[in-house]
């Protein structure tokens, strides 16, 4: 019941899962997008942006904004980032191709940045709020045009095996790649960017977190640039492969229950983890005696990283053994047991909140690879990349940003504070996670059709999907 794809017959040095494939695309000529490239696309590239957003208020308050002119470029920032997104995945649908966006758009996102070096854009308001947002508008597309990038090359490999197996070249096989096992090396570049960003800011000023986000971006551009397919080099989709996993197709727009349904429980439960995102650091400093140290606040990011790897590598497994309701509905109940953990931590002893960190692996690499993957099926034919900008944007940019702005004010002593915040956030996401579910069992009961049950209430069987394979269809 396992998928697998062919191994080319030429000996190579790199590992089996990282080589180039050579199995034809178009012509003769074009290659597989080599494994390695997605992996280094996801670690350099978010290191970029862990060395550039997670540090850029220190920027702000280095230049000497005020806290209402921070508030300010922080409100607009998510909002240009959302609509940024949708418009480059839009571009990335029409031309039928990534690289050329991810190349420009990266580029001019380096341009912008390296702005924010110039003593006549620090000492200028309006004009380095125009310059960071002009940034952020630029490098919107790397998330989610890498993820619907890594999607497409996923399909490619398999659509390779299929056409090798028509041919009857079935030896020397390896298993297939999955979307998970490339986007854990984001957690792995997020976490360790962090660390050494931090590093290199006490070291070399604050100053030099522009000149590192801009080498890591250059080297993710230069990967892009050798080793991503370009638009010549996408196969056009034939009628056997448009008519695979039909299924999984029964939203024909947006505007369909299974899209709007899936995506206000992405809001929702964006504006919940909003409250560990955000305000976890300001808990552990403010809500603790003795507070954390920065130690401390960074071995919790460590944690977390540490604890995506494994669960981004394996959770495409689960795909075919529960449906994308019970997974996504497991993660809101972990995600409530978490925020029940931190509201009972012992105030006298802020290092236990270690003890709680590698729930993050559930609560946000289990949910993301469900989410994406439950994306990839409910897309629109035609709009694979606009439904994950969609599924991105909305997520990170608008349910993090309103999430960030409600716990803001929750949070202060005089309304609930952060120990019964986090338990808030934890009874409403688990009350929310019941009525989700009811809402799915009223669109599945009101379906007349018993093929067309929602994909997030259906699960895929590997070995359906190899028998497929095996008898050429």
């Amino acid at each position: 019941g396992i998928l697998y794809v062919l191994r080319p017959q030429a000996s190579m040095t790199l590992d089996p899962q990282a080589r180039s494939m050579e199995v034809p695309l178009a012509s003769a000529t074009r290659h597989l997008t080599p494994l390695w490239a997605l992996k280094v696309v996801y670690c350099v590239g978010t290191g970029s942006s862990a060395c550039l957003w997670k540090f850029i208020t220190v920027y702000y308050h280095h230049v000497g904004l005020t806290n209402s002119q921070i508030g300010l470029v922080q409100l607009l920032n998510p909002i240009v980032g959302f609509a940024s997104q949708l418009a480059w995945a839009t571009l990335c649908d029409k031309l039928g191709s990534y690289k050329e966006v991810l190349i420009v758009s990266n580029l001019c996102g380096i341009t912008c940045i390296s702005c924010l070096l110039l003593q006549s854009v620090q000492s200028y308001f309006p004009l380095l709020c125009s310059v960071v947002l002009l940034g952020s508008m630029f490098m919107a597309s790397r998330g989610s045009v890498s993820d619907s990038m890594t999607l497409q090359v996923v399909k490619d490999y398999e659509e390779s095996q299929r056409d090798a197996v028509r041919r009857g070249q079935t030896s020397n096989i390896v298993s297939l790649p999955s979307y998970g096992q490339q986007r854990l090396w984001g957690a792995a570049g997020w976490g360790g960017a962090s660390l050494l960003g931090g590093y290199l800011m006490d070291a070399f000023g604050v100053p030099f977190m522009f000149v590192s986000a801009g080498i890591l971006l250059c080297t993710t551009v230069a990967v892009i640039a050798c080793f991503y397919p370009g638009r010549l080099a996408r196969r056009e989709a034939k009628q056997s492969a448009e008519q695979e996993d039909g299924s999984f197709r029964r939203a024909q727009n947006f505007r369909s229950f299974s899209v709007l349904w899936f995506l206000t429980n992405m809001f929702l439960y964006g504006m919940c983890m909003a409250l560990v995102e955000t305000y976890l650091f300001l808990f552990l400093l403010h809500d603790f005696d003795p507070p954390a140290n920065k130690l401390l606040l960074g071995s919790t990011i460590a944690v977390m990283c540490l604890f995506e790897i494994p669960v981004f590598f394996y959770a495409d497994r689960l795909f075919n053994r529960l449906s994308m309701t019970t997974l996504l509905s497991f993660c809101h109940f972990v995600f409530a047991l978490r925020c029940a953990i931190y509201s009972i931590l012992p105030r006298t002893c802020v290092a236990t909140v270690l003890l709680t960190e590698p729930l993050h692996g559930l609560t946000f690499a289990l949910m993301w690879s469900a989410a994406v993957e439950y994306g990839k099926r409910i897309a629109p034919k035609g709009a694979e990349a606009r439904m994950q900008a969609l599924l991105n944007g909305l997520y990170y940019q608008l349910a993090i940003g309103c999430g960030s702005m409600f716990w803001g004010v929750v949070t202060e002593p005089h309304h609930l504070g952060y120990r019964r915040s986090y338990l808030a956030a934890g009874g409403f996401l688990a009350l929310w996670s019941c009525i989700w579910n009811l809402g799915w069992l009223w669109y599945q009961s009101s379906t007349s059709d018993v093929g067309s049950a929602p994909p997030a209430i259906q699960n895929v069987s590997l070995s359906s999907r190899q028998q497929e394979l095996d008898s050429g269809s």
